[in-house]
């Protein structure tokens, strides 16, 4: 989240893909090999602009940085904005073939979003998309224990009645 927020504020450009547990993403032969620890300055380092690897993806797992410098598919679905760019093309690209999700920071704007099923969600808060990264990588509790409650009902009512 620091080094979104950074890349954010400094408006640069980033293409950050999260694989999931069963998915198969192999990006051998359009990226970079790493296979390093994942670091808030390894991030930075990477999409530092000039260098050779800030142009293309990097392919999260867990807590490892697998690829870098990766050549995403780009989407063909004709009724997307023109307004959007090739990494935003990129990030809704690899989330329509593969089981993955996929933050985009734009270069131009500092916009944060991300992309899941082939679909693009803008964020204003950066809190909400903390939230949303822990759904997506299964660190967030039940919707229920994130509730606010001034009562639970287990505790109310004897057994027989739940």
């Amino acid at each position: 989240i620091e080094a979104i927020k950074y890349l954010s504020k400094t408006k640069t450009g980033a293409l950050i893909v999260l694989k999931s547990k069963g998915d198969n993403l192999n990006q051998n032969d359009v990226g970079v090999k790493l296979d390093a620890l994942l670091s808030q300055e390894l991030l930075l380092t990477i999409f530092h602009p000039n260098t050779p690897l800030h142009d293309g993806a990097v392919i999260l797992d867990k807590d490892k940085i697998l690829y870098a410098g990766a050549l995403l598919p780009l989407t063909e679905d004709p009724k997307l904005s023109w307004r959007y760019g090739t990494r935003h093309r990129a990030a809704i690209g690899i989330t329509e073939i593969s089981d993955c999700a996929c933050i985009v920071v734009s270069e131009e704007t500092g916009d944060v979003s991300i992309a899941t099923e082939g679909v693009l969600k803008k964020y204003e808060d950066l809190g909400n998309l903390k939230t949303d990264l822990e759904r997506i990588l299964g660190y967030a509790k039940n919707d229920d224990d994130r509730k606010p409650y001034i009562f639970k009902f287990e505790n109310i009512l004897p057994s027989k009645y739940q």
